[in-house]
């Protein structure tokens, strides 16, 4: 039996809740492994520094019954360098996911929404290499060579089709309750209304009450066990 770890990487503490809570909620209900790591602490915000970030994400991580892994490198001036590649590596060699989740690594409009701060793509970016730098065994030796089965990008920009679309109806009142533990983000913003129209927008795509959406550039293996899904 396959092991059921899904390695969550953000750019900030709160891009995986903000963008696919209902899923962190669905992979906990299966069963999986959350492994959730942030590469930043989030300490260039508008609205609160490293510290208050930093308790807000352990305080999600424990709703979520995750693995937290909190790093710090720079907030705005994230880079794709080997150091944060094998960062990333290092999580996939000692965790073993099957899934890996990270932010969009595509994003070149001019829009100003959250999706558009240049560490999301980055992140993207970062963890796409992370996982093809995994494979082989010259890098790092001294940790064992694992592959995974599936990346999905989360936090796609407008404009920009899913490739997937995960019915989180059944989590969302969870999910609501998730997305509160940023209290600093969302008590003086329209933030969570605006998350809360996303997901209905998903969800209407797939005829659901809410849903969330991602993109995979990975070819997609289809067994009888997975076909009636895509029927």
């Amino acid at each position: 039996m396959k092991n059921k770890v899904a390695l969550v990487v953000n750019a900030h503490p709160d891009d995986s809740e903000m963008a696919m809570g209902g899923t962190l909620m669905m992979l906990k209900s299966l069963g999986y492994h959350i492994v959730n790591a942030s590469l930043t602490k989030g300490g260039a915000g508008t609205y609160s520094g490293k510290e208050v970030r930093e308790k807000e994400f352990l305080n999600s991580q424990k709703k979520i019954g995750s693995t937290p892994v909190l790093f710090d490198f720079p907030d705005t001036a994230l880079e794709n360098t080997l150091e944060t590649r094998l960062e990333v590596v290092k999580l996939i060699r000692k965790y073993k996911p099957t899934l890996v989740f990270a932010p969009y690594a595509k994003n070149d409009r001019a829009n100003f929404d959250g999706m558009m701060h240049r560490d999301h793509s980055i992140a993207g970016i970062i963890t796409s290499e992370a996982i093809k730098l995994s494979r082989f065994k010259g890098v790092l030796p001294e940790l064992e060579p694992h592959k995974i089965d599936s990346l999905l990008f989360y936090m796609i920009p407008t404009g920009t089709n899913p490739t997937f679309l995960f019915d989180i109806t059944n989590f969302m009142d969870e999910t609501i309750e998730l997305i509160k533990t940023y209290d600093s983000q969302v008590q003086k913003t329209d933030f969570l209304e605006v998350l809360i129209s996303m997901r209905r927008h998903h969800g209407h795509i797939i005829r659901v009450k809410y849903a969330e959406a991602f993109v995979t550039e990975m070819p997609i293996l289809i067994t009888p066990e997975n076909l009636t899904g895509l029927l």
